[in-house]
């Protein structure tokens, strides 16, 4: 996989690590390895966890954190690709609901200067959401979050367009009918 090289009697990264698993770097992508890594263990229960009706146990991390990192890393590519074909001509005003660690909302605001955008989520998930909104102070004035939850709280209105990106599928009809009867 040439992510690591030895010289001597020693490891270090090559370029293509350092692009995407150093920490430090821009294109970060690590998240959803250490994601995976910490999932694997609750997946390889999955027959006992259906046989017994118990949960599989899950440690370390905040879930959302780790979750939302993970999204946001995996999803950056696909969130501006989306956004470069929307007409955002006669648009003031985005809802990116159920929008996770906002990389939508984000990527709506870079394509439309003059759009304010909402990112809607349950509050653990929006503690990752206002941090990475932090990192781009560029847009990040025009990117708010509110806090809820969108099968049962109200999501606001006045919206010119709604983005609900990877939310439907993991909902039963019932839900995901109402939800989108709501948007």
């Amino acid at each position: 996989m040439k992510v690591l090289a030895k010289t001597e009697h020693h490891f270090h990264n090559t370029p293509l690590s350092s692009r995407y698993l150093d920490r430090a770097s821009a294109e970060y992508r690590g998240a959803f390895l250490v994601h995976v890594a910490h999932f694997y263990q609750p997946w390889s229960t999955l027959t006992k966890t259906i046989k017994t009706g118990n949960p599989a146990p899950v440690k370390g991390r905040s879930q959302a954190s780790e979750f939302a990192w993970a999204m946001f890393h995996s999803g950056l590519e696909r969130a501006q690709q989306v956004a470069s074909v929307l007409d955002f001509d006669r648009v003031s005003r985005v809802l990116d609901l159920g929008g996770g660690p906002g990389h939508y909302a984000l990527a709506a605001a870079r394509n439309c200067p003059t759009c304010r955008v909402v990112v809607f989520d349950r509050a653990d998930m929006l503690e990752v959401t206002k941090e990475i909104i932090s990192l781009n102070a560029d847009i990040g004035e025009r990117v708010t979050t509110q806090a809820g939850d969108f099968l049962t709280d109200d999501i606001g209105s006045g919206y010119d367009i709604i983005i609900g990106s990877n939310i439907i599928h993991s909902y039963g009809e019932e839900d995901a009918q109402e939800t989108i009867r709501k948007a």
